[in-house]
């Protein structure tokens, strides 16, 4: 009996230590609330090449400003919202796959960005560092690009 109990108590030793050391699981929708604006590593002071995400009901959303708004009589760029499709997340790495982008992942610790596109056989990476926002932050931020370009466009002459 004693031998059966000392046995039985290096199992239960080794399931604890397994399940102590196992780093803690992702889960989907976990992140969601959360947002990522992130300033393009090329062009940092270029607000149309950033980017902006929101992490909601276990898929990615990005935020843009429409370029073609002028065509439409518009002085100030929309605001758009696109589906980036479900994230995968990792301990280390938040990834998804959408229709605009081939891949795109997030560092969880550093918040660098990469953009794998793979277009009409041209592939490339594009790098971003991003910082944490949510749903209000990215909308405020959307807002002040929009007031900026706006700004900006009352210089011109033409």
């Amino acid at each position: 009996m004693l031998l059966v109990t000392l046995f039985s108590m290096k199992y239960l030793a080794v399931i604890l230590a397994l399940i102590i050391g196992t780093p803690s699981i992702a889960h989907a929708g976990e992140l969601d609330g959360k947002g990522l604006i992130c300033k393009s590593l090329d062009a940092p002071n270029d607000p149309m090449r950033g980017k902006q995400f929101l992490f909601r009901n276990s898929k990615v959303q990005s935020y843009g400003l429409n370029p073609f708004s002028n065509l439409l009589g518009k002085s100030v760029p929309d605001i758009t919202i696109g589906d980036e499709g479900s994230y995968s997340p990792s301990p280390s790495t938040v990834t998804w796959h959408s229709e605009t982008f081939s891949k795109t992942s997030v560092d969880r610790k550093s918040l660098v960005l990469l953009i794998e596109e793979d277009f009409a056989g041209r592939y490339r990476r594009i790098l971003f560092q991003c910082r944490i926002s949510n749903k209000q932050g990215i909308n405020a931020h959307m807002k002040n690009l929009q007031r900026s370009i706006k700004s900006s466009m009352k210089k011109n002459k033409l």
